[in-house]
């Protein structure tokens, strides 16, 4: 059946971005300014950085040793009191003071929750330019404990001059069972039934913890009570890929120990098959951390689908229809494990690796074709198509951190390799019939396709950040990245086989700056791109860039900021966009790749106010965005009657819209975490296909409702609906998403807890997707849906540890991968 596989290999193309061909001359030139430009004005802040006397020292909890970051250190000049500087402590609780001349002078120390402390006796001079504080231990304010305990019930909301950051308090963490379930409180950001995550209606996003490039599977099996912060990145910097839309940063609490820890969780089906189990295990030995995971993902659902397409030909108007109805299923496993050896304070090495044994999907539909013309039989058939996918990656990394004498002031280097074996494999069997559409005419005709996919990849990510005094940081870093494909595709008795070799290698070099100048906060960067692609040793494409940045962020009171925010951002095509095979769906529709497909631009600037109300944090904001050659999927009847589906270069267009996040505290109770978009996008016209300009007004949104019945029984509940939105030739649908759930601890100490879901209850049948698509030729609607009912689940997660706590390391993994997740 011609639609489901249509559907899935339409996702896997699009899931790639594109690149145009430059001048190689000119990239050489282009690139040695950058690289010149980037190391003299490192080398420039550098040595100004060293002219001028300075205070540092670390703020560390009294009673745990931890670090308090975010906390405020205050330098003041003696005998008059008068403030002379102040800076905000990093996450290790570090802080440091430049640009002081010489003197005396006394520092001041203040965070919520905590008593002030001062320290007296800083002396400055010609022999002494550096006075080191040390470490400063502040005792916990026992009459501010209640206020803060307050605060704490909710998802606290701060904002960054590049990012929002959401605390993660016990309640927020009580009513998830994992790391993924616990984003669906983050507003702005959807998980659905499936796991599948969006930012802002945008799949296309780069999911952190502490640093590390993560997948959902390895949220889905992190205890959502050791998140400390979720940190969201709508305008990434550039230190970050450019071609994602967002960033996700899972921050985790920062613990040192010996001793060992877990979490077990399994979830069992009630109805419908649909199950996520894991289970984690780390251990601190002297100076090393040792820690593993793994993950299971299970689904199968009953399938249904519908086609009607009217096309037309000079005076011959033909009409095809389709029904089927079948089986899908998806199985999925990941292992991860690793190490972290603490060498001394300064140095860390760690190994990574993440494993995905053997698994994949499989789809087994029956559909009934029947085509007309002018109202007359043509034909109509049975077909039987079966569509499987099987998967296996393995990824290692090696990473060292070192730290210098300057708070915030370090290096890192990752070292990365990955490779990848994907096998699709499709075939469907037709027979045809008579115009009394029972009697067989002739036999029936089968076709198989078999496509083996290999590819290894190579990368290095060197990243160097350095404070210039103390409002100032400057950061530096080169990503380089290899890949090579072998891909053969395998067809039917037909013809024979066909091989596509891809190449690419990538490498960018990238300067970001942060600091304040009064009350405006400021971020900015600028990325230079260079990638170099042969595909069949024939073939050869390379390109350049400069993607630049900038986000500004003043603050209007103690409460409220505003964010005015730039960004460039590419989108390049990957291995299967380009890959010039032709893939037959079924008997009447095929795809191909395009070998000729170059790059996409996007300029988007937004500004956003982030507003404190009472217990409340909400973002209100308005976007806008230009883009060019966005890759587009083309669908027309050729001369021979074939519906032909590829992907061209003819997405320009723009878009504009209002957008709201927050996390509202309307009682004690009682959380709500909303978010909502509205947007109206115009993509122009292009004469070549004849595709008429197109352009509507969309909505998304997401809810979660947290609602604490008693300390030990929590209510839960989310909605996600996306109305239609537009693309080339085509308007794009699925249906709401609304879950209901109750947990309850089921052990005095909370480290087991039980819940019960249900999704869409009042539901019987769910449409993944409904999509309308209109030509000059040719106007098609189809609907896949899958059988929902009932759809419930029992979750039974349990935790333990014993030692001391374990101390964990801060890392970034990259990592590429063409393998598909899930059967949606």
């Amino acid at each position: 059946m011609y639609t489901l596989n249509s559907t899935r290999t339409i996702q896997n193309q699009q899931a790639h971005a594109a690149s145009y061909p430059a001048s190689f001359a000119n990239s050489h030139i282009l690139r040695t300014s950058v690289i010149a430009l980037l190391f003299s004005l490192l080398f420039l802040f550098s040595a100004n950085a060293q002219k001028s006397g300075k205070v540092s020292g670390k703020l560390l909890a009294v009673n745990t040793n931890e670090p308090i970051e975010f906390a405020t250190v205050a330098i003041y000049n003696l005998p008059d009191s008068t403030l002379v500087k102040g800076v905000i402590t990093d996450n290790t609780g570090a802080f440091r003071i430049d640009g002081l001349s010489n003197g005396k002078y006394y520092l001041k120390a203040s965070y919520l929750g905590y008593k002030p402390i001062v320290r007296n006796n800083i002396s400055l001079s010609d022999t002494q330019t550096e006075f080191v504080a040390g470490n400063i231990n502040l005792e916990e304010d026992v009459k501010s404990i209640k206020e803060v305990t307050v605060e704490g019930e909710r998802l606290k909301g701060t904002a960054e001059v590049d990012k929002l950051v959401y605390a993660v308090t016990p309640k927020a963490a009580a009513v998830a069972h994992s790391g993924l379930e616990l984003l669906r409180q983050v507003p702005a950001v959807q998980v659905d039934f499936q796991n599948n995550l969006t930012l802002e209606g945008s799949s296309n996003v780069m999911i952190l913890v502490d640093g590390i490039q993560r997948d959902k599977e390895y949220l889905a099996q992190l205890d959502p009570s050791s998140i400390d912060k979720v940190e969201v990145m709508t305008n990434p910097s550039s230190k970050y890929d450019a071609s994602i839309d967002g960033v996700i940063n899972i921050l985790l609490k920062k613990t040192a120990r010996l001793g060992y820890s877990g979490r077990i969780e399994a979830e069992i089906p009630l109805g419908n098959r649909f199950s996520n189990s894991s289970a984690n295990f780390e251990a601190g030995v002297g100076p090393i951390r040792l820690f593993g995971s793994a993950s299971l993902h299970a689904e199968k659902f009953d399938l249904n689908s519908t086609l009607s397409r009217k096309s037309v030909a000079g005076n011959s108007t033909s009409m095809y229809a389709q029904n089927g109805n079948g089986t899908g299923e998806w199985t999925y496993v990941g292992i991860n494990y690793g190490f972290d050896y603490f060498i001394d304070k300064n140095n860390t090495l760690s190994f990574y690796a993440n494993m995905r044994p053997e698994t994949g999907g499989r789809m087994r539909t029956y559909s009934a074709n029947d085509l007309t013309q002018n109202g007359s039989f043509v034909s109509y058939d049975s077909t039987d198509l079966l569509d499987k996918d099987l998967n296996k990656s393995q990824y290692y990394s090696v990473f060292y951190k070192k730290n210098f004498s300057k708070p915030s002031q370090e290096l890192t280097i990752d070292v990365n390799y990955s490779t990848y074996t994907g096998t699709s494999y499709s075939a469907y069997n037709s027979q045809y019939f008579l115009s009394d559409r029972a009697t067989h005419l002739g036999n029936s005709i089968f076709r198989s396709e078999k496509s083996i996919a290999d590819k290894d990849a190579w990368g290095i990510k060197v990243d160097y950040t350095q404070p210039v005094g103390d409002k100032l940081k400057l950061y530096a870093g080169y990503n380089g990245y290899i890949q090579a494909l072998n891909n053969s595709f395998l067809k039917g008795s037909d013809a024979g086989s066909e091989k596509f070799k891809f190449d690419e290698t990538r490498s960018a070099f990238y300067l970001s700056a942060s600091g304040a100048v009064k009350s405006v906060n400021w971020q900015a960067g600028l990325r230079y791109e260079m990638s170099f692609i042969e595909m069949n040793k024939s073939t050869k494409t390379d390109y350049d860039c400069l993607l630049p940045n900038i986000s500004l962020q003043q603050k209007l009171s103690k409460t409220n900021t505003l964010k005015i925010s730039y960004r460039k951002s590419i989108q390049r095509p990957g291995a299967n966009d380009l890959n010039p095979f032709v893939n037959y769906i079924d008997s009447v529709t095929i795809f191909r790749g395009n070998p000729n497909l170059g790059p996409s631009y996007t300029h988007k600037i937004e500004m956003n106010m982030s507003m404190q109300l009472g217990k409340s944090f909400i973002t209100p904001g308005i976007y806008y965005s230009r883009f060019s050659d966005n890759v587009q999927q083309i669908k027309f009847i050729n001369q021979d009657g074939i519906t032909e589906n590829f992907n061209e270069n003819i997405g320009n267009g723009n878009e504009y819209g209002l957008n709201f996040s927050g996390s509202v505290k309307i009682t004690n109770k009682i959380q709500l975490n909303p978010y909502f978009a509205v947007f109206s996008k115009t993509l122009n016209s292009v004469d070549l296909y004849n595709i008429r300009e197109a352009s509507k007004v969309s909505w998304r949104s997401n809810l979660t409702l947290i609602t604490n019945i008693t300390d030990k029984l929590l209510f839960f509940s989310y909605f996600q609906y996306n109305s239609p939105y537009i693309s080339a030739q085509r308007v794009i649908k699925r249906d709401a998403i609304y879950v209901f759930g109750l947990e309850r601890n089921i052990f005095k100490n909370n480290n087991g807890k039980i819940s019960i879901t249900t999704i869409n209850p009042f539901t019987k049948k769910f449409s993944i997707e409904n999509s309308v698509t209109e030509a000059a030729n040719l106007r098609q609607e189809q609907d896949i849906t899958v059988d929902v009912q009932p759809l419930v689940t029992v979750k039974f997660s349990y935790s333990f540890n014993k030692g001391k706590e374990i101390k964990k390391m801060d890392r970034k993994r990259e990592i590429e991968s063409d393998s598909k997740e899930s059967m949606f």
